[in-house]
């Protein structure tokens, strides 16, 4: 075997199936019925002539499979939908009951329990006289499920049911696992995931088959996409996944895999990805008959990072995966193995199912234009379309101009329905340009065009004299201060004295006012993405530092993004920690206003410091980049919170001094002595910029949306009491230009207010999945930094790896609704807690410490969240995206691009993070936890608690507790799972030792 396939072409072997006969084969299959006078199928043929709604999707499409020419599939029986029917009956468990269930609400969690009890209690319908003859005791089969509505075109159940390898040929064995799989229907996971989905597909609950195959010993198992998920970034690329043994590996993340990338048009392997073959999965006596298994000689290079399919291997699998891709009529999500003797063997074909919508909105002007779901997840609403326009009012291209970028700016669209599109507009170039002009032109260009020769010239400014420096100094000194002023000012002003006409004055001000702040935003954008870029760009490139790991090097020096109390959390942490009674005050369990108020009235420093605080951050929304976003001002519980994280957490000197002994580390370890100089140099300059990302926003937009929110609510409350709308909230769904019309009208206006609950449930209800992400023609790659002049080329290396780790969008393709596969973006580590859904903007004010947030994107507004929460997941964005920043300033675990999170996760399931691998397991969907907050050790210590805080990850209950003993600062949730107390089982010892001072919260 090569250790590099890339470039090589597949063999006559890609070609060996004719895909012509296979079509005729499958189309002469016979029409299927829905009658079978038995409750066992004895072979794929016969099982070939019956419908799915009989054997399920499974049995059904592996049934077709096994009759096409030159393809093997493991001989099998299925026993019918009609026995577990039957069972049901049985066992009384009306199936209706979950027919009928009222859509999109919750499970019915007592009903599904009392369904799986009553099947582990009942005995199965099928007779041993019907399934002794096809089974062997001397064989081992896998016993899968086949669900009426699984591997349908609309919803998959990946991972959802049960399958149980390697179960012995007995009919006790093989009777129980059948039970398993049935059990499985009624997981609460189940029937989230088709309650969801019914309108998809059928809208009767799955019916369960169950499909009884031999099982294959496999060698080396693969999972193939016959349309790269990534279809955008890979058109026409099939994706082939590969492992050691058992195919189970892929899926939960337990085997180390090989990725490799077919070209469709010229069939070669244009992507290799291999990995040290150390933990694979075989057949033995684990759980669902399966054992990880780790390779002492994985580490060894010579046999570590050997491809597990020789390209002859590869073009029988290209060859299979593109006959079933013909014959099913689309992409396809196959798995399939080699056994030992080398035979190729198809498990399964089902559809890609995607929740991507084919929805395409108008937008009236050309370009390339790309759905900007980083930043904004959710259609936003109509005020909004006019305030984020002012991302075009001037800054943002200003930025680009004096860093010298071929970018002239990054253009705006707002469709009708609220989608934001954003299209890259290269200096010079059409409005609709199909690729990067040729070398030649573009060297000409540079070389006698007056604007690309201003732009060569502002380069070389721009990196012989570090103008960022500069621009570092003016953010300071004068624009962030400037723009608070600015914030306060017009935030400060009392609304309840203000008559209708004044309120309205002030209101179209403050719109005005966000607007500016929109620009404001985008001042200093270049100036702070640059360094960071640039120092990014030579890690890569000269020291082999990847770029996950050269932007962790950056973690500890943005302490603002650890709160959003920004720049004063520093001040007021120094401040309390000097006055014992102002910390009692702070660390009360539930402190709110009366708190806050005994705060701002103290005549001391602590009361100087928390009304500057106040004044400022009051103000501040919570959470994305519209006024739907809750301020601070709106829960004093919350400010409190937020108050509390910057006194009690990490102390920011203490914090930057270990990230500077990491960036030493890898400093010496891999940076040769005669670069280490300019690495100093590369380092210090983005350290020093690093933090106007986030303080960008909190001094204009993070303020100036607050500062609108506040009169938008105000005037909302007003019409309500005039009895003009029925819900002061539905005004912040107002347009500009009819806000006015509500208050000159006589009474209400039926057709308005239902114009206004249209827009509120559209915004409510829809997101970034529900829209194109592209509209027009796609926009070629930008052009080869290497043949533009030495400073163009650098700053567009600068721009490109700032740009292109900050807007990543997230992808449509779900493997297995139980395990998410994203990328690594925060800081190393696993972390294990209840989730916490963000749909809405207020969402993010019922979020808990320990929680793990669960988000489409994030902004500076969830700083003090992030700091109090255990991880984050999030549907888009990169490594240089909000969510990944404030992460790793937290030293938080965090997974980004996790497809569909939002549509997987519910608020309250058990998941686990991994920071490594970039994979969101749902560990349980039980919802009942109990939570400890304020625990104090003998010695009156606080602590929260959390694995990174010292409790290792998978330790026993006993050191948990001796832990949550010992530990004075830390963060813990109690579930109901073997690690941990249930509220019923509470641990004696913790209960009397925080019965005095710890309140347990039931959820």
């Amino acid at each position: 075997m090569g250790a590099n396939q890339s470039g090589e072409s597949l063999t006559a072997s890609a070609k060996a199936l004719d895909i012509q006969a296979i079509k005729q084969a499958a189309e002469n299959l016979k029409e299927r019925v829905d009658t079978y006078e038995k409750l066992v199928v004895p072979d794929f043929e016969t099982c070939s002539k019956l419908s799915r709604q009989l054997v399920g999707g499974k049995a059904a499409h592996l049934s077709t499979i096994a009759t096409l020419p030159g393809i093997n599939v493991p001989s099998a029986m299925v026993v019918t939908t009609t026995a577990f029917v039957k069972m049901c009956e049985d066992c009384d468990i009306d199936l209706s009951q979950f027919d009928n269930h009222k859509v999109g609400s919750g499970a019915p969690f007592d009903a599904l329990k009392e369904a799986r009890e009553a099947l582990l209690n009942g005995v199965l319908i099928v007779s041993d006289e019907e399934l002794a003859p096809l089974l062997n005791k001397n064989k081992r089969y896998s016993v899968r499920s086949s669900g009426s509505s699984e591997d349908s075109k609309s919803a998959s159940f990946a991972g959802m049911m049960k399958s149980i390898l390697n179960v012995e040929g007995t009919m006790e064995a093989i009777k129980e696992a059948i039970v398993s799989v049935y059990v499985s229907t009624f997981e609460d996971s189940t029937f989230t995931y088709w309650n969801k989905h019914r309108n998809l597909g059928s809208s009767i609950y799955p019916r369960m088959a169950v499909l009884v195959q031999e099982q294959v010993d496999s060698r080396s198992s693969a999972v193939v996409f016959t349309q790269h998920p990534s279809s955008d970034e890979n058109p026409n690329k099939m994706l082939i996944e590969a492992c050691r043994g058992q195919g189970a590996g892929i899926a939960d993340g337990s085997a180390s895999t090989d990725s490799f990338i077919i070209d469709k048009a010229s069939q070669k392997i244009v992507s290799t990805a291999l990995s040290p073959k150390k933990f694979h999965v075989t057949l033995g006596d684990g759980p669902e008959g399966l054992e990880v298994v780790e390779d002492p000689e994985a580490d060894k290079e010579s046999s570590s990072l050997q491809p597990e399919f020789t390209v002859e291997e590869l073009s029988q699998v290209y060859a299979l995966a593109s006959a079933l891709e013909a014959v099913f009529g689309g992409h396809q999500d196959i798995e399939l193995c080699f056994d030992k003797d080398g035979k190729l063997n198809c498990l399964q074909s089902r559809a890609v199912t995607s929740f991507a919508s084919n929805y395409k909105p108008e937008i009236k002007k050309k370009g390339c234009w790309e759905l900007e779901s980083a930043h904004f997840g959710k259609a936003v609403p109509k005020l909004a379309a006019y305030y984020l326009m002012g991302m075009l009012d001037g800054c943002f291209q200003e930025g680009f101009r004096n860093a010298g970028a071929l970018l002239d700016y990054i253009d705006v669209y707002i469709t009708e329905e609220g989608w934001v599109y954003t299209c890259p507009r290269p200096v010079g170039a059409p409005e609709e340009p199909s690729a990067a002009p040729p070398a030649m032109v573009l060297k000409m260009l540079l070389a006698v065009h007056p604007e690309f020769r201003r732009r060569n010239q502002n380069a070389k400014k721009m990196l012989e004299g570090r103008l960022w420096l500069e621009g570092y100094k003016e953010f300071h000194e004068k624009h962030y201060p400037s723009l608070i002023k600015k914030n306060v000012d017009l935030g400060s002003v009392n609304l309840e004295e203000l008559d209708d006409t004044a309120l309205l004055e002030h209101l179209h001000k403050t719109i005005e006012n966000a607007r500016v702040m929109l620009n404001e935003h985008h001042r200093y954008t270049v100036t702070c993405l640059v360094p960071v870029g640039r120092f990014m760009h030579f890690c890569n490139v000269k020291w082999s530092i990847n770029n996950l790991e050269a932007i962790r090097l950056l973690s500890g020096t943005s302490p603002a993004s650890m709160s959003s109390l920004a720049l004063h959390a520093m001040d007021v942490r120094k401040c309390v920690l000097k006055h014992p009674d102002a910390l009692e005050l702070i660390n009360k369990e539930e402190a709110g206003q009366t708190e806050l108020d005994a705060l701002l009235n103290r005549d001391d420093e602590v009361g100087t410091c928390m009304k500057a605080a106040y004044k400022e951050c009051r103000l501040r929304v919570l959470g994305g980049y519209t006024h739907l976003a809750a301020t601070l001002s709106e829960s004093p519980e919350l400010f409190m919170s937020h108050v509390r994280d910057a006194v009690n957490g990490p102390d920011v000197e203490e914090s930057m001094a270990k990230a500077r002994e990491a960036v030493a580390k890898v400093r010496d370890e891999k940076v040769p002595e005669q670069d280490r100089e300019f690495f100093d140099i590369l380092f210090e300059d983005a350290a020093k910029l690093y933090p106007v990302r986030d303080l960008r926003a909190l001094c204009s937009d993070s303020l100036g949306l607050g500062v609108l929110r506040l009169p938008l609510l105000e005037a909302g409350k007003r019409l309500h009491a005039k009895g003009k709308i029925s819900d002061p909230v539905d005004f912040l769904f107002i347009d500009k230009d009819e806000i006015n019309s509500f208050f000159e009208s006589e009474g209400p206006n039926a057709e308005k207010e239902a114009e206004l609950k249209n827009r509120r449930f559209y915004q409510e209800t829809k997101t970034w999945q529900d829209t194109s992400r592209f509209i027009g023609p796609k926009a070629g790659p930008p052009p080869d930094p290497s043949i533009l002049t030495p400073a163009c080329g650098e700053i567009a290396s600068c721009v490109g790896a700032m740009i292109g780790n900050l807007f990543t969008p997230g992808t449509d393709i779900v493997k297995d609704e139980n395990v998410i596969q994203g990328v690594p973006g925060g800081a190393s580590g696993m972390y294990e807690g209840f989730a916490r859904t963000i749909k809405r903007e207020h969402d993010i004010c019922e979020a808990k410490p320990g929680e793990v947030l669960i988000v489409t994107a994030t902004s500076t507004a969830y700083n003090s969240v992030i700091a109090r929460c255990g991880a984050v997941v999030a549907e888009v964005g990169g490594i240089l995206s909000h969510a990944a920043i404030t992460s790793r300033e937290n030293g938080k675990p965090c997974v980004m691009k996790a497809p569909h999170a939002l549509k997987l996760i519910n608020n309250g399931d058990l998941v686990r993070v991994d920071g490594d691998k970039g994979t969101v397991t749902i560990v349980s969907r039980d919802h009942a936890r109990v939570s400890l907050f304020g625990c104090q050790d003998p010695e009156g210590n606080s602590f929260f608690g959390s694995f990174n805080d010292g409790i290792p990850f998978g330790a026993s209950y006993a050191e948990i507790r001796d832990s949550m003993i010992r530990m004075s600062r830390a963060s813990i949730a109690t579930t109901a799972r073997s690690t941990y107390a249930s509220a019923v089982d509470f641990d004696p010892v913790i209960a009397e030792h925080t019965r005095k001072k710890t309140s347990l919260v039931f959820m």
